[in-house]
C-alpha cells in the first residue's frame, strides 16, 4: 500500500479525500461566505447536483483549503460557508522546469501530469528549434492544472509562467537559482538517479528542449549559467514525455512520490 494510500476513513475525509473539492480565486478564499462561480458553480449544482447542507472543500492553489458547507444555490453562483482555513506546506525540495511548448495536445497533457507530479513551477519557453511559439492561452492553462488538482488531491498548484525566450528565462533565474542545482537535458549528460543526494536537499532546475532538442549555441549558453548537462535515457523522448520523465524521476528520488 502507498503512503497516499494509507491511514484511516476519518484521516481521507479530513484531507477531502472523500468530498469534492472546488476552486476560487486566492483573494477571494475567507472565512464566512465564499461563492462558487462559473465553472465550478456549474459543476456543483448542474452535474453534480448538490444542495445546501452538502460538505465540500474549497482551495485557492497556493496550498490554502477550508472544509466548506453548502449554504445557498442561485443561478449563476453556489453560496457556501467557511469557518476555518488550514495551508499545506509547500513541496520541498521545490522543481521548476522550463520547457518548450509542444504541439497540441500534448500541452494539456504536461501541464495535467505535471501537476499531479508534484511541479513546483512551469515556465514555457521559446528556443532557436521550436516550432509552437504561443500554446494555449494562460486561462486554459490554469484550468488544466486546477482539474489535475482536483483529481490528485493537491491544495497547490505549480505556478504557470508565459512564454519566454531562453534568454530572458536565464536572465529572470538568475538570482532564483543561484543556490538550486541546474540541469539542461542533453544526450551525454549525467542521469538523474546519480544525482539523488543533491535532489534531496537542493531546489531543482531543469531546461527542456523542444523536438530537435537545444542547439549547441543554446546548450552551451546554459552551460556558461551553471547548467549541467542531464541525461533522460538511451531513447529520444517528445518535449511532454521528457517533462513528465523529470517530474516522476524528481518525486521518486525525493521522496514526494
Amino acid at each position: 500500500m502507498s503512503k497516499h494510500d494509507a491511514g484511516d476513513d476519518e484521516d481521507e475525509i479530513l484531507t477531502g479525500g472523500r468530498q469534492r473539492r472546488f476552486f476560487v480565486p486566492e483573494q477571494e478564499l475567507v472565512t464566512g461566505i465564499v461563492e462558487l462561480t462559473g465553472e465550478e458553480a456549474r459543476h456543483a449544482a448542474g452535474a453534480l447536483r448538490m444542495k445546501p447542507g452538502d460538505p465540500l472543500f474549497v482551495f485557492d492553489g497556493t496550498g490554502r483549503f477550508a472544509a466548506a458547507t453548502i449554504c445557498s444555490i442561485q443561478k449563476k453562483s453556489v453560496s457556501v460557508t467557511v469557518s476555518a482555513i488550514e495551508t499545506e506546506p509547500p513541496v520541498r525540495p521545490h522543481l521548476t522546469i522550463a520547457t518548450a511548448i509542444p504541439k497540441g495536445k500534448r500541452l494539456q497533457v504536461l501541464v495535467e501530469k505535471c501537476t499531479e507530479l508534484g511541479a513546483g513551477a512551469l515556465t514555457f519557453l521559446q528556443t532557436e528549434r521550436s516550432v509552437v511559439t504561443g500554446g494555449a492561452e494562460s486561462e486554459k492553462r490554469e484550468r488544466w492544472a486546477v482539474e489535475a488538482c482536483k483529481q490528485c488531491r493537491r491544495w497547490r498548484m505549480p505556478s504557470i509562467s508565459g512564454t519566454l525566450t531562453l534568454e530572458e528565462f536565464l536572465a529572470q533565474s538568475a538570482g532564483m537559482t543561484s543556490d538550486a542545482l541546474k540541469l539542461i537535458a542533453h544526450p551525454g549528460g549525467v542521469s538523474l538517479g546519480s544525482l539523488q543526494p543533491s535532489l534531496i536537499k537542493q531546489n531543482a532546475v531543469v531546461l527542456i528542449g523542444p523536438e530537435g532538442g537545444f542547439t549547441d549555441e543554446e546548450t552551451e549558453r546554459c552551460q556558461a549559467q551553471g547548467y549541467s548537462l542531464l541525461s533522460l535515457g538511451r531513447t529520444i523522448l517528445r518535449t511532454e514525455t521528457a517533462c513528465i520523465a523529470v517530474a516522476a524521476a524528481h518525486a521518486l528520488l525525493t521522496g514526494e512520490a
